[in-house]
């Protein structure tokens, strides 16, 4: 797929960047400014070269048997990242694409999707990544929305051709960076009133390695996996680590 990455000069749009160009998708990482674009592109590039060179020196010559295989990235993997990464202006960044993840600041996703939905194509699938997260204390929460939750706040304001899911909100940047490993015994949630592109996101997420992605309904389930979200940075601060995730038993 080809992929427009609005926000993925943050960690968490870096992560999936990275992660989705592995599995071999084209990723167009968006931002306000050209060259910072750009220059986040060089800097994962540069990390996709170190953490190759790490594990070259653990397998010399590619040599892994196939449990290491399973537990850490493939130079294959790693070739396909660095091709698979540009930099660009948002506007030019959701133009011609598959999909748009939205991964900003939830305060920040309105403005933004109302600046860039006139770029984008009919048929495009709006992925939202944000949650409109508050902190109360030591606690994490979830702001209370007349929609239901942030995925529908956004939705009202996208055009019936633009289909949209909910996914992806539940795993960590942390995680997401840490290349050198699969995501094993990670599963994200996806949500859409659209099924036709609720399952191509699922696809999507399937397709990088380990990952799972779980088709769970309607935008609105949206709501509870949001709130899940809140639970997992709750628990990264109260237990002093940064990944946390959820894995489902079916």
């Amino acid at each position: 797929m080809k992929i427009g990455l609005i926000g993925g000069t943050g960690n968490q749009g870096q992560g999936l960047a990275l992660r989705l160009a592995m599995a071999g998708h084209e990723i167009k990482i968006g931002s306000r400014s050209l060259e910072k674009a750009q220059r986040i592109v060089d800097e994962l590039n540069k990390k996709i070269e170190d953490v190759s060179a790490a594990l070259e020196l653990l397998f010399p010559e590619g040599k892994m048997d196939w449990v290491e295989k399973k537990e850490f990235s493939t130079p294959n993997e790693m070739e396909n990242a660095k091709q698979n990464l540009v930099g660009m202006q948002n506007e030019d960044a959701v133009k011609d694409v598959d999909a748009v993840l939205l991964t900003v600041p939830f305060e920040y996703a309105k403005s933004t999707l109302e600046q860039l939905l006139p770029n984008m194509n009919a048929g495009t699938i709006l992925v939202d990544v944000t949650v409109p997260l508050k902190k109360v204390g030591r606690t994490f929460v979830c702001e209370t929305l007349p929609e239901g939750s942030g995925s529908k706040h956004l939705a009202a304001i996208v055009p019936e051709n633009i289909p949209v899911v909910a996914g992806f909100k539940t795993i960590s940047a942390h995680r997401l960076m840490h290349i050198e490993r699969p995501l094993e015994g990670v599963d994200v949630f996806i949500a859409s009133d659209d099924n036709e592109a609720l399952a191509k996101i699922v696809e999507m997420a399937n397709s990088i390695r380990h990952l799972r992605g779980i088709e769970v309904g309607a935008l609105l389930c949206s709501a509870s996996f949001e709130l899940m979200t809140a639970v997992l940075i709750t628990i990264n601060i109260r237990h002093k680590t940064k990944q946390t995730s959820f894995r489902v038993t079916i």
